[in-house]
């Protein structure tokens, strides 16, 4: 695991970082004066966990974008195919109602009861719910259409307005999640540059060696 680190410079440059904190590209001229002679990052687990969280929230908004784009095609499937399927088929049973109960009215007129021809009160009721209820069908079929007209319009509104959120899901969280890995991949490099530089070389080693075998003598 990476930990806290005080990264040298040398010559006033630090390559692909500022210093002072962390970024990208080579600092230009006009900024290598104002720079200090080390770059202090206090800690590279802080910057891994920071690209952590932003692929956890990129994961959980693309699973949110997918959900939504879902559930909007299903209900304008539904509103366009299904509600205007369900209605035609009511409009067909509709014609048939109204056609059995005027046969059934006729079968009562051509009755006689006593001599007399019957009200027929019952049969006329049947009739005219079977009537309402095809108009009812009619209108439910159109109301549907203009429901499925203004449902696809809000639909791209709202797919306009999730325009920019998708944009930073799907290009600046990748961006910004690159960013921080070559920004790690840096300050590795500098952490392993200044671990090389600490370290003596085999020369200082002998010299220390001969120096204090020397003084026991």
């Amino acid at each position: 695991m990476r930990g806290g680190c005080h990264v040298r410079v040398r010559d006033g440059r630090c390559g692909g970082c500022f210093c002072g904190f962390v970024g990208v590209g080579a600092p230009d001229k006009a900024n290598e004066s104002a720079m200090s002679e080390s770059a202090n990052v206090r800690s590279i687990d802080a910057l891994e966990r920071l690209r952590a969280a932003l692929l956890k929230v990129q994961g959980a908004l693309t699973a949110t974008l997918e959900e939504i784009d879902a559930q909007c095609r299903h209900f304008l499937h539904w509103l366009e195919q299904e509600c205007p399927g369900y209605w035609r088929m009511e409009i067909r049973k509709g014609f048939d109602r109204v056609a059995e109960a005027r046969v059934a009215l006729e079968r009562c007129r051509m009755k006689r009861v006593a001599g007399h021809r019957p009200s027929c009160i019952e049969e006329r009721k049947a009739l005219e719910r079977a009537r309402q209820r095809l108009e009812f069908s009619r209108q439910q079929l159109e109301r549907v259409r203009r429901w499925y007209i203004a449902a696809r319009h809000e639909a791209d509104e709202f797919h306009g307005r999730l325009a920019v959120l998708r944009q930073a899901v799907e290009f600046d969280v990748p961006q910004a999640t690159a960013v921080l890995e070559r920004m790690l991949t840096a300050l590795e490099e500098y952490l392993a540059v200044q671990n090389d530089a600490d370290r003596p070389t085999e020369r200082e080693t002998d010299a220390a060696e001969k120096k204090t075998g020397g003084g026991g003598e």
